[in-house]
């Protein structure tokens, strides 16, 4: 392998620039927000009714909160959209959708599922070694060619 010389390449300008880089990357996966954001809006909106204080919550309110926390397939989503639309079109009280909330939970048999671990966030100085090359224009030929 040929070792060139670039004039003019700064790269402890180059390193600084990539370790930016590399921590933001990593950060934006340790934000439990992020992580939170996954669960969809139907799953959002079955949370926000289980913890709304106004709704008599029935047995299993708690556990099928926990439950919900996670991201859920497309068929809990769904049955999960029905008793909101159900709700929208006052066929049902808040009460009633927070007892069918439980029902679908308990009918999929979803259980609480703690989240994953998230990676610790960093900082430029937690950075080890770290593989990386420059592109530099090709060099003239000593005939002019290129």
């Amino acid at each position: 392998m040929e070792v060139v010389e670039a004039d003019g390449l700064d790269l402890e300008r180059a390193w600084r620039l990539a370790s930016v880089d590399i921590v933001v990357a990593h950060n934006a996966r340790s934000d439990l927000r992020a992580h939170e954001d996954r669960i969809g809006p139907r799953q959002r909106w079955a949370l926000d009714l289980l913890r709304d204080l106004t709704v008599a919550l029935p047995d299993g309110a708690e556990a099928a909160e926990e439950a919900l926390t996670v991201g859920r397939g497309d068929a809990v989503r769904r049955a999960l959209g029905e008793i909101e639309a159900e709700l929208g079109n006052a066929r049902i009280t808040r009460d009633q959708s927070a007892q069918r909330i439980v029902e679908v939970v308990t009918r999929f048999g979803l259980q609480p599922v703690g989240p994953p671990p998230l990676p610790q966030p960093i900082t430029a100085d937690d950075l080890g070694v770290v593989c990386w090359m420059g592109v530099l224009p090709p060099r003239s030929s000593p005939g002019g060619d290129s």
